[in-house]
């Protein structure tokens, strides 16, 4: 305003002179004229004080404006970088957090993590120092990360560090070993990479420890191949009892592929032999999370039947609910057939002492009731019409004789005469027998094989089993049929031939296949069979050494072999049934008899029957009465001794007295099959064995042809 006041001045002071005023506008023109000079300092002065204010105060304006707006400036500048270092100590405490963070994951991380620069380990986490066994970082010596490589792994460690200097982000996982610091080795599952550390790139491994889960992987494998190879049937089910596996013995026994098995049910192995009864108290058991064990019957695929011992368990998990079932079952079927053939043998072996034991009790009877008969019919005159009733009473105890015969052979008490045979001669003799036995509905073949090995037996006994074989075969065919009787070498079985009676009858009901040895039994009607005769051809098989199979259906006929031990000997020439009776014109003479025999109507009989023979004779109702006679008579010539009888036997009898008399001739009686007692046994002493029942002449024979032999 002060500058504007004294322009305004100073232009009326111009404005008169027109040359001035053409030159007001320079200072420099007015100061060269006089009259503008003495104008100008009239009101210079005051011009130049207004000039000076003037300016001063535009200057002051401009300075106070500039301050100002520095001062906004500053304002500004200060509020940015109070922002600026609020963002910068957020940002630092950030990353302090964050690296605190990091820090903590890298520590608390379930895997082992290690950082690598320049060839040195800088960063290993807790679990990495444990694994190591040494820390790496704050240990004494330096540490990389090949220091911990096993030497097998060293070729692919160097390609994994090559990798990782170059940079690769991406680097497969791998397996290797882990060599630690005390020398022990870990299987390490590791997953490398490379990044930056500190600006700088570094290799960067994380790895676990993976030794529990390949010695689980180990034990697996071990365990599936266990399986794979197991001779027992493995059946997996889910929850709901579908097949999930099988292993190949499961394919193996039933029949069933594993394509086959899987998801279903294995209700496809039911034979219908189980009632419901029998699978609800057996899945009651497992519903309750409890293992179940017994036994099936199954079918396999072909339809045949087989038995099965089994035991089913749940598999649960973690929190108890149940998702698997798992079967490990036995094919026990032969098993099951050894164990009733067994039970059956057990059962015919004490049957068969029975009847041994009564069989020998019953001969005592017979042989008292022969002897006093023999007695009686020497006492009366050959026109007497009682000796009519001695002889029938005398056929009546040798009848009874045959059956106790028959129960010594059950019993496998009897060995009978035996002898190298030839079956094949013995079939042909018996097939021309069987016919006339049979009806004319029936055809009876005979398929012998050439070269059958012999065997040694009774032939009486072996035709007794064959014609046995054949009567149940007739029996088998009311409607007629084919019998055949054959014979073979064994070649499944060395050592052994084979004879068998086969009928296209009726055939044996299952039922009834485990019964058929048992004495008494049989399927025949009333009056129609004693139920003895199979019973007794299992005792006579059975006393050779061998046995007997059966082979049979219902409406398919039965197969009955017979299985016997060969032998090499070759048969002689064609012995005597029977010796003829001689009689004694010159015995020996009257000597001295012991006889020892606990029966004591038996004892009563025979020393009759000796002493009328002109014997002297000693009795003792057991071996060491015999032994005291014997001491107190040392002129005993011959004694005669059952082998069965109470406090001493006679085989223990007739050894302490061949040693007592040197030269003394024994006899042995048994109603068992014959005692072997070998001379050497009696000092040398001449030995015979007479089986009970026999006639008291056949004694006084046998007795007086043992006196003439020594």
């Amino acid at each position: 305003m002060l500058f504007l006041l004294l322009q305004a001045e100073m232009g009326m002071a111009f404005a008169t002179d027109s040359h001035a005023a053409r030159h007001a506008a320079t200072l420099p023109y007015m100061l060269r004229a006089p009259a503008h000079f003495l104008l100008l300092s009239r009101y210079a002065l005051p011009v130049l004080l207004i000039a000076v204010a003037a300016l001063t105060a535009c200057y002051v304006w401009d300075i106070l404006q500039r301050r100002a707006k520095v001062e906004q400036e500053v304002r500004v500048r200060t509020h940015e970088l109070d922002m600026a270092l609020g963002s910068l100590a957020e940002a630092n405490r950030g990353l302090e957090e964050s690296e605190l963070r990091f820090r903590r994951l890298v520590e608390e991380l379930p895997l082992a993590m290690v950082v690598e620069c320049h060839g040195r380990i800088v960063l290993a986490n807790q679990v990495a120092v444990e694994m190591y066994g040494v820390d790496p970082v704050a240990a004494d010596r330096t540490y990389s990360m090949m220091d911990f490589v096993a030497p097998d792994d060293l070729e692919v460690a160097r390609e994994i560090v090559a990798c990782m200097d170059r940079g690769e982000e991406h680097i497969a996982p791998l397996e290797g070993k882990l060599l630690r610091a005390d020398g022990n080795a870990l299987d390490i599952e590791l997953f490398p990479s490379s990044g930056l550390y500190s600006g700088e790139l570094a290799r960067q491994i994380v790895f676990r420890d993976i030794t529990q889960r390949k010695r689980g992987e180990l034990e697996n494998i071990r365990l599936s191949r266990a399986i794979e190879q197991a001779g027992e049937s493995v059946v997996m089910t889910d929850a709901e009892a579908r097949i999930v596996y099988v292993n190949p013995a499961f394919e193996r026994i039933s029949g069933y592929s594993r394509a086959e098995s899987l998801g279903q049910n294995p209700r496809i192995l039911s034979s219908g032999r189980q009632s419901a009864e029998f699978y609800a108290a057996m899945w009651k058991k497992l519903k309750a999370g409890e293992s179940w064990t017994g036994r099936f019957i199954n079918r396999r695929k072909n339809g045949t039947l087989y038995i099965e011992e089994a035991t089913i368990s749940p598999v649960v998990d973690r929190e108890g609910c149940t998702v698997n079932y798992v079967a490990v079952k036995r094919d026990i079927t032969v098993e099951t057939d050894l164990q009733e053939k067994l039970n059956q043998s057990q059962k015919m072996e004490a049957i068969g002492r029975l009847a041994g034991g009564v069989a020998h009790d019953f001969n005592n009877m017979l042989m008292v009731i022969n002897s006093y008969t023999e007695l009686l019919a020497s006492s009366l005159d050959e026109g007497d019409s009682r000796r009519r009733y001695t002889e029938k009473i005398h056929r009546a105890a040798d009848r009874s004789a045959g059956l106790t015969r028959q129960l010594l052979a059950f019993g496998r008490k009897q060995s009978g005469n035996l002898a190298v045979l030839d079956c094949n001669a013995i079939l042909g003799e018996l097939s021309g027998m069987v016919q006339r036995l049979v009806s004319e509905k029936i055809e009876v073949r005979c398929k012998l094989t050439p070269g059958l090995l012999h065997i040694k037996a009774d032939a009486d006994q072996l035709m007794q089993v064959m014609l046995n074989l054949c009567v149940n075969a007739r029996d088998a065919m009311p409607a007629g049929g084919v019998l055949t009787m054959s014979s073979r070498n064994c070649e499944d079985e060395a050592g052994f031939i084979e004879l068998a009676v086969s009928d296209t009858g009726v055939g044996i009901p299952e039922e009834a296949r485990t019964k058929l040895f048992e004495p008494f039994y049989t399927t025949k009607p009333q009056g129609k069979g004693t139920g003895l005769g199979l019973a007794i051809v299992y005792g006579i098989v059975q006393q050779l050494g061998g046995y007997i199979r059966v082979e049979s259906e219902p409406a398919k006929g039965a197969t009955f072999r017979v299985f016997l031990p060969s032998c090499s000997e070759t048969p002689s020439g064609k012995a005597q049934a029977q010796t003829q009776a001689q009689a004694v014109t010159n015995p020996a003479g009257p000597c001295l008899v012991l006889l020892a025999e606990d029966e004591e109507t038996l004892r009563l009989a025979i020393a009759e029957q000796l002493r009328r023979r002109g014997y002297q004779v000693l009795c003792a109702a057991n071996g060491e009465e015999g032994l005291e006679a014997l001491q107190s008579n040392p002129g005993v010539q011959v004694l005669v001794t059952d082998m069965v009888m109470p406090r001493m036997g006679g085989r223990e009898l007739a050894m302490e007295a061949s040693r007592q008399l040197p030269g003394l001739c024994i006899m042995l009686l048994s109603g068992y099959a014959e005692e072997h007692l070998d001379p050497v046994d009696c000092n040398g002493c001449p030995v015979v064995f007479l089986q009970k029942p026999f006639t008291l002449s056949t004694m006084v024979e046998r007795l007086e042809q043992l006196r003439t032999s020594v």
